[in-house]
């Protein structure tokens, strides 16, 4: 099976989501499906792999250590049905997840997504405002 999956960050930023995601890459991979990454680039990071496709990014002005993919990208746009994808996984609702989405739309691709995150439970690092309000 070949496999597409979309996440809103990916390595070198270490966190539950992209532990989550080298764990299932991995064990696909290790079962000879192909899996390929599309996520935001981070700044003076060079993948070493060829099947992980950076998104072009702004590093966010927040406590967390990661940057706002910028989904305008062309080079996303055209290698995507090169691929010859089965499947699509989003690992983020919005964003990406959104991209990921509209491309499983128009190359009739199957879409899952995994819900990783209680996003309320965040809420306040980036809108100010408390869990209760938010839910």
């Amino acid at each position: 099976m070949r496999i597409g999956m979309f996440a809103n960050t990916y390595v070198p930023i270490i966190n539950g989501v992209v532990r989550s995601i080298m764990l299932y890459r991995q064990g696909l991979m290790d079962r000879s499906h192909f899996v390929g990454v599309f996520a935001p680039g981070e700044r003076n990071y060079e993948d070493k792999d060829p099947f992980i496709f950076r998104y072009p990014s702004v590093p966010l002005p927040t406590q967390f250590k990661f940057s706002f993919p910028v989904v305008a990208a062309p080079y996303i746009t055209w290698m995507l049905p090169r691929l010859k994808l089965d499947i699509i996984h989003a690992h983020h609702p919005v964003i990406v997840g959104v991209e990921a989405a509209r491309f499983s739309e128009e190359l009739d691709i199957p879409l899952v997504f995994t819900f990783h995150t209680m996003y309320h439970e965040y809420t306040h690092y980036f809108l100010g405002m408390d869990n209760e309000m938010v839910k």
